[in-house]
């Protein structure tokens, strides 16, 4: 897989790396008291950055085939199906696969590492085949440079990188969504923006409504303010549970629509 080559060591105590067998996972769950998991992939989120489109086709469904193993060791554990971006056709057939063969409770797209906008009409076929499976479709970035933050590629120290790599992929594919229509095309999808915090969400959202009160002639498939689609109960954030301005964020958004994930 492409490589990057920065000392991804984060330098913590509490946290463990590459836990592969179920058991301990389950042991550490019970520590947390955490009832069910869902699975994310880690290397996998940069799929999106894979050249060849066959090849990244064969990555997510061997992916999806072992996720899936691995998560029938326990009902304790379950894992979103992972889909790549350079062959929509290929990624409809896989969700569905994924959702109606091995019962994935949903689809991860990556939010940066190819370059494209997921509010692009390109995409709607998946959102169509999601909707119509009743699945969420998540969006979530990996901790390092991709193609929708070449800004970051300046940065010489890893702490630097990681601080944006989340949330600016975040702020420029909810805008692109929402703006594009995603959420007024597709009115029973849910949509899912993690590992990026959540006290952006209230300035996004603030901002995207002044431009469209500005400018709304240039995003004719965003019937409503952006807020409102926000605000709507179908857009999710994961959120960390050391925000300070987390109070203020879910009395902006609402509290149900705030996810916590352990980054185990």
């Amino acid at each position: 897989y492409p490589q990057e080559n920065w000392d991804r060591n984060l330098g913590g105590t509490l946290g463990k790396s590459w836990v592969r067998d179920v058991p301990t996972r389950l042991a550490d769950m019970d520590v947390q008291g955490i009832d069910v998991s869902v699975l994310y992939p880690t290397v996998g989120l940069f799929i999106g950055r894979v050249r060849q489109p066959e090849h990244a086709v064969a990555l997510c469904r061997a992916y999806n085939d072992y996720a899936h193993a691995v998560c029938a060791e326990s009902a304790r554990l379950r894992t979103m199906a992972m889909v790549q971006v350079q062959n929509i056709p290929e990624a409809v057939n896989e969700l569905r696969r994924a959702v109606t063969e091995l019962g994935l409770p949903g689809v991860t797209l990556p939010a940066h590492g190819h370059g494209k906008n997921l509010g692009a009409a390109e995409f709607h076929p998946i959102y169509a085949e999601a909707e119509r499976l009743g699945v969420p479709v998540a969006i979530h970035a990996s901790g390092g440079v991709g193609g929708a933050d070449v800004e970051a590629q300046a940065f010489e120290q890893f702490i630097e990188v990681h601080t944006v790599s989340h949330p600016f992929p975040q702020m420029f594919q909810i805008t692109g969504m929402i703006f594009g229509g995603v959420p007024e095309l597709f009115p029973r999808l849910r949509l899912l923006y993690l590992e990026a915090g959540a006290g952006w969400v209230p300035y996004w959202m603030d901002r995207m409504d002044r431009e469209y009160k500005l400018r709304a002639i240039e995003a004719p498939l965003c019937k409503g303010k952006p807020s409102e689609y926000i605000r709507s109960g179908r857009l999710f954030f994961s959120c960390e549970a050391d925000e300070s301005l987390l109070p203020a964020v879910a009395a902006a958004i609402g509290e149900d629509v705030l996810l916590y994930a352990s980054d185990y």
